[in-house]
């Protein structure tokens, strides 16, 4: 997908075939029906279909959750983000967990309008708000997705909040859904404010990138062994 362009400037979904180089726009973004200004990526999931998020547009302007299906080129629009109740504006991408269901994040909305994190069945098309960020404690305003790591639990980042407000990076375990900060990001020593997502490594630690702190301001990459 792109953020902007397209029939309506809010963005498309396209295909690449790399053998032929061949690129074909397959959908045009229009706002408040289908969404608006992807930021995130496509997944594939286990029953065949493309799932992804748009940030802004759908019924209440807060985003959408949306299908794509390669075998008929059809778009449907699953969900939209409403703002306190469920988040709103998400700039990452959905995580699939060995359990089927969707996990993902929102900068905004939520109880304290710091963004959530969210579980959502596509059986259903139910979603429900699992966290609620609130800044020194959670961190807030996560911008980037969800990992599920070879523990079975699922580690993500803030790009502030926490103790030094410089962001946190944390674990939430679906299995009781309990949410722990593992580290606070702290500036010049660890970096600060990350806004993208986590890699789990063979060796088992995660590694991850600051948008500034470290020595000259300008962002670290950092590893994390959990």
């Amino acid at each position: 997908t792109t953020s902007l362009g397209g029939v309506n400037d809010y963005g498309v979904l396209f295909e690449w075939d790399p053998d032929s180089n061949i690129y074909i726009r397959r959908f045009d973004f229009d706002s408040v029906v289908t969404g608006c200004l992807p930021k995130g990526s496509l997944i594939l999931a286990d029953n065949g279909y493309m799932y992804g998020m748009t940030s802004q547009g759908g019924t209440y302007g807060m985003g959408v959750i949306f299908q794509w299906d390669t075998r008929t080129n059809t778009f449907t629009k699953m969900f939209d983000f409403k703002g306190t109740e469920t988040g709103s504006h998400p700039n990452g991408s959905l995580l699939q967990a060995n359990t089927g269901y969707f996990y993902g994040m929102t900068v905004d909305g939520g109880l304290n309008n710091m963004g959530v994190l969210f579980e959502w069945d596509p059986e259903n098309n139910s979603l429900i708000k699992k966290v609620d960020f609130n800044g020194n404690s959670s961190g807030k305003f996560p911008y980037g997705s969800l990992i599920q790591a070879d523990n079975g639990m699922l580690y993500g980042m803030t790009t502030e909040g926490g103790a030094n407000n410089c962001g946190v990076l944390f674990a939430f375990n679906r299995g009781n859904d309990s949410f722990a900060v593992k580290m606070e990001f702290s500036g010049t020593a660890t970096g600060k404010n990350p806004h993208g997502s986590l890699l789990q490594a063979k060796n088992g630690r995660l590694y991850g990138m600051t948008v500034n702190g470290g020595l000259r301001d300008n962002g670290v990459i950092f590893e994390y062994d959990p």
